[in-house]
């Protein structure tokens, strides 16, 4: 049955009309019920994505996970995306701060830049430099710049304290300091050391062989300020000087100065004098050598076992002829008792004179005991002037003269060797 117009729907029922007989185009989005469509009807790969509104699938019609390299997440610094992976690089480079940490470890150096310090915080909380280089390239370690810092600095081996250095800057070594090698001319130097206890090791092989050097290398000098014992012998290889005139040389208790007690050397001589350098030079006033001789370098002052008295003795030597005086002119401030023993000799005669006598503004109870003479010698005469008395000889062509005075004063002013001076002319 024909129609005119359009066909009612209700006529089109399979297999009448077929996909065939629709033209392309002529099925309108209009002419289809909503939801009337469903993803069974589409076929694959049918829907493209430029068929997608934007912001058109959220995450509830989302099935399934999306690879991430179909994303637009990319690695960024310190990170490397690898497929569907997102890694963590192991250099950080671009970190340069983190937050407090419960631990660290390190398998490699732990570098800082230049002056810059490992911190620690102390028991008040404040950061602390403990170890760091400066831009001077000074490396400083313990407590750099906190000044009211009163804790120690301790350097451990074996969990022991090996190095200790307290606020005050003392250390304290726990164990023995060694310094270079056997034998080795390494040195310790110090502006002031105190020592309790120095050893000279006593081991042949190491060191100095039991030998302790004190100032062995420098020209200075070494300075005892207080007492010092020596246990055993002091050997001096150098001249021993004391200070000054109040020093002195005690025995406290019995002592002796021995010449080559070992008997291995021959020629000792003990020599005493003023502004001598070692053996030589100056005066020399005594010496004694080991065969038990004794030699006066000039004149003998002795004093009295007992009382206020002193005898002095000079001898004097002149060469040439000579027919004057042998003079020997005596000054005191005040005498009182003296007794005289006067010998001239040479070639052309001689004389010997002994007495005694009390002067005190004059010569009183004299007595000449010896009184000889002969040749070119003439008597012996006394005379005063003040406190000074002189002993005059005459001598007549007298060659290669020799004179020996000795004198004892007491009681008044002592005599010196200095006071007595003797003349021949």
């Amino acid at each position: 049955m024909g129609y005119i117009g359009k066909v009612p729907a209700d006529v089109l029922i399979d297999p009448h009309v077929d996909s065939a007989a629709i033209t392309d185009g002529t099925i309108v989005t209009a002419d289809i019920a909503n939801d009337a469509v469903t993803s069974a009807k589409l076929a694959a790969n049918s829907v493209d994505s430029s068929e997608l509104i934007d912001g058109s699938i959220d995450n509830s019609h989302l099935a399934g996970s999306i690879a991430i390299n179909k994303t637009l997440l990319a690695g960024g610094t310190g990170l490397t995306l690898s497929t569907n992976t997102l890694n963590v690089d192991a250099a950080q480079t671009q970190i340069t701060s983190v937050g407090t940490l419960t631990g660290l470890s390190s398998s490699d150096h732990v570098v800082l830049n230049n002056n810059k310090y490992f911190k620690v915080k102390d028991t008040a909380g404040s950061d602390i430099r403990v170890i760091g280089l400066a831009n001077s390239n000074d490396v400083y370690v313990g407590f750099i710049d906190d000044a009211t810092g009163t804790g120690n600095l301790y350097l451990r081996t074996s969990a022991t304290n090996a190095l200790t250095i307290d606020s005050s800057q003392d250390a304290t070594f726990a164990g023995t300091i060694t310094v270079g090698a056997s034998n080795g001319s390494e040195e310790v130097k110090a502006n002031r050391t105190r020592v309790r206890h120095i050893d000279g090791l006593a081991d042949a092989s190491d060191y100095s062989h039991g030998d302790l050097y004190v100032n062995h290398i420098s020209t200075g000098n070494i300075y005892m300020q207080r007492a010092t014992t020596f246990a055993g012998n002091v050997l001096f290889n150098g001249v021993v000087q004391l200070a000054d005139v109040a020093q002195s040389i005690d025995f406290i208790q019995s002592g002796a100065i021995n010449f080559d007690s070992n008997g291995d050397q021959t020629g000792r001589v003990l020599t005493i004098g003023s502004n001598r350098t070692g053996d030589s030079g100056g005066t020399t006033n005594v010496t004694f050598d080991e065969d038990g001789n004794t030699t006066f370098g000039k004149d003998i002052q002795r004093y009295a076992s007992g009382g206020s008295a002193v005898t002095v003795s000079k001898t004097f030597q002149k060469t040439g002829t000579y027919s004057g005086d042998v003079e020997i002119v005596c000054t005191s401030n005040g005498w009182k008792s003296f007794i005289y023993d006067l010998v001239v000799i040479g070639h052309g005669g001689g004389g010997h004179w002994r007495g005694f006598a009390y002067h005190n503004a004059g010569i009183t109870h004299g007595y000449q005991s010896i009184s000889n003479n002969n040749g070119g010698v003439s008597a012996m005469s006394l005379s005063t002037s003040g406190q000074s008395m002189t002993f005059t000889v005459p001598l007549s062509s007298v060659t290669h003269i020799l004179v020996e005075f000795r004198l004892s004063s007491g009681a008044g002013d002592l005599i010196t060797t200095d006071e007595i001076a003797i003349t021949i002319d």
